[in-house]
């Protein structure tokens, strides 16, 4: 009995205690703990910092309305560790608070979703390891040099954010970092450049590196020395940045995880192209289209590049040569990886290799503007992946293979400016569901579009240009069928017809219509709403109508009578007979 009255006395002691603790007033708890209340996790500190930071935001779309009350780890874009309540992330990039179904993406004339100034309380959130501030317009202002005391960051976002002056070299002090983004806005006026690049070798845990866009002449002659000591490096985009030395030679290849690699357009003063780019075998990315490079492609090893799925080379003018080694060479790799091949707009030279068709997951083929010869290559039938072929622009002859209309992923078909002659029928064009672009001419003028009047084309094109060829004397019938047309270029097609009623209103997207250089009849209509017309070198009759959508206005030698309207040369750019 005794045992029973203690134990109730131990209770109802116990009962008390938590009674007397219930009624203390939580503003008793002292304001530097956060164990006592469990739901204000936050740590003063970096509570303040950030919402310094945040009073010099503008904030037009109110992304940032959750960052109220005293709990900073529940607001958006912060992220706070589990163990310690510091703030460790802070992700504040407008793909992730400024999506489209806000209305807020960024164009030159409206404001993005937050704007103002960094404040550089920042500096005080000393856990930090994720900071993404991208897109945020900071007005100019001049680069932060705060950021390099956030010593435990791993990822930096600085992109399209308008800082301007000089990169802080600071940056060299984040030893831990594996990403680094600072492309600087294309809508700025302000230029963002470095005094050096040394800052770099400091960082010997990067993996990505983006400096698109930023200044680097005054890093010329170093560049490649310092991007080399990287050995952990993955991507490095130095797109645009001024560069003119690109070294011949490396005296050892360091970045050897080097996957993506884009030089494109840096004037390299008419370098040829060195040979070590072309033994990172690691790399699936390389860009060294507009970089003023010359001479032939260098000699490779067979199947040493076999990770390759883009290579763009493109508008680089002086590289010239045959490609019949290069293209042999790369297609050696028992995988065929390559996806996008861009060898346009250089001096290319002899006939398309049948190893082409090696390429078996090629998507797109860019061979324009060069001086290819001869015929399409047969094995052009086994891309069966392939969304764009362009070989206009070059001295290609022969037929057109009907094996074209097997290609069933085409939406791209420019075929415009070569020697074709022979007739193309339905049948070049049988099982292309996808395409909308097609382009054709000749330079020998002897190239026949034969297809039947009711034709109905598998396809919906946006954009139609044939030149040169014969295409008439009957109007193409089929265009009718084609209600996604942008722009329709039937130049010099020997049409002797007169122009169907139903053209003028067959697509409310068409703005732009050359028929020029054919031998059209009939009058012109009352009402246009086309922004550009061509129809010089025909035998149109009539008046002239006044077309307020028009823009520009070619008329030149045709039959035209009788006065031009009032105020058309306010209206339109006119050239008349």
């Amino acid at each position: 009995m005794a045992n029973m009255n203690t134990t109730f006395v131990l209770l109802l002691n116990l009962l008390y205690l938590l009674l007397i603790t219930e009624s203390i007033s939580l503003d008793a708890v002292p304001s530097n703990s956060i164990a006592v209340n469990a739901n204000v996790r936050c740590i003063e500190i970096e509570r303040v910092a950030l919402q310094k930071f945040r009073k010099g935001l503008k904030d037009p779309f109110n992304r940032l309305s959750s960052w109220v009350g005293q709990d900073c780890c529940n607001w958006e874009g912060i992220g706070c560790s589990n163990q310690t309540s510091n703030v460790v992330k802070l992700d504040l990039g407008s793909s992730n608070l400024c999506g489209s179904e806000g209305g807020s993406q960024y164009t030159p004339d409206q404001p993005i979703c937050l704007s103002g100034k960094l404040d550089p309380s920042l500096h005080n959130l000393k856990y930090l390891t994720y900071l993404n501030l991208s897109n945020i317009n900071f007005q100019g202002v001049s680069f932060p040099y705060f950021l390099g005391s956030l010593k435990k960051l791993t990822y930096l976002d600085l992109s399209f954010t308008m800082f301007s002056g000089v990169v802080s070299s600071s940056l060299g002090n984040l030893t831990n970092l594996s990403y680094l983004n600072l492309i600087p806005s294309q809508f700025s006026d302000k230029t963002l450049s470095v005094s050096n690049l040394y800052w770099l070798t400091n960082l010997s845990s990067l993996q990505y590196l983006n400096l698109q866009n930023i200044d680097l002449s005054k890093a010329e002659t170093h560049w490649l020395q310092v991007v080399n000591m990287l050995p952990s490096l993955s991507e490095l985009y130095l797109s645009n940045c001024g560069l003119r030395h690109l070294p011949h030679t490396l005296p050892f290849v360091n970045f050897t995880s080097l996957s993506a690699l884009d030089l494109s357009n840096n004037g390299f003063n008419s370098s040829s192209i060195p040979p070590w780019l072309f033994n990172l075998t690691t790399l699936n990315n390389l860009r060294i289209n507009y970089c003023d490079l010359k001479g032939p492609i260098p000699n490779i090893a067979r199947a040493s590049l076999c990770n390759l799925k883009i290579l763009d080379m493109a508008f680089n003018i002086f590289i010239s040569g045959p490609i019949t080694e290069f293209i042999q060479a790369l297609s050696g790799c028992g995988n065929h990886r390559l996806e996008q091949l861009n060898l346009g707009s250089n001096q290319l030279s002899g006939v398309l290799p049948h190893s082409l068709g090696n390429f078996t997951h090629l998507r797109e083929l860019h061979l324009t503007n060069n001086s290819f010869s001869g015929p399409i290559p047969s094995s052009i039938q086994h891309l069966s992946r392939l969304e764009i072929l362009d070989l206009s622009y070059n001295l290609m002859n022969g037929t057109i293979p009907e094996f074209i209309g097997q290609l069933i992923e085409l939406s791209t078909l420019d075929l415009f400016s070569n020697s074709w002659e022979g007739t193309m029928t339905e049948t070049h064009f049988l099982n292309l569901k996808k395409l909308t672009w097609f382009s054709l001419s000749s330079t020998r003028k002897s190239l026949v579009l034969n297809v039947t009047h009711d034709w109905t084309p598998p396809f919906s094109l946006q954009n139609v240009q044939i030149k040169d060829c014969q295409l008439g004397p009957a109007f193409p019938a089929w265009l009718k069928t084609q209600k996604n047309l942008l722009d329709i270029s039937l130049v010099n097609s020997s049409i002797s017809a007169n122009i169907p009623n139903w053209l003028w209103n067959l697509s409310s997207l068409l703005w732009h219509l050359d028929l020029s250089h054919n031998q059209l009849r009939g009058d012109l209509p009352k009402s246009l709403s086309f922004a550009w017309v061509d129809l010089s070198y025909n035998n149109l009759t009539g008046s002239l109508p006044l077309w307020p959508s028009v823009q520009y206005l070619l008329l030149r030698k045709n039959l035209l009578s009788g006065p031009l309207p009032v105020n058309i040369f306010q209206r339109i750019k006119i050239w008349s007979p």
